[in-house]
């Protein structure tokens, strides 16, 4: 393999990771927001019932 192939290699597999990065922290931070709004939901109830 020549030089350039391995950078373009590497290159192909830093990006990647990064995609696979970024989709995996959309994912998590959809779960926290799904979460926030549940204990929204549960603090607003507990607020009704005073």
């Amino acid at each position: 393999m020549s030089g350039i192939t391995v950078v373009y290699i590497v290159f192909a597999i830093v990006i990647a990771c990064l995609f696979g990065y970024t989709f995996l922290m959309s994912q998590r931070q959809r779960e926290i927001e799904a979460e926030m709004d549940e204990l929204r939901g549960i603090l607003a109830e507990k607020n009704d019932d005073r």
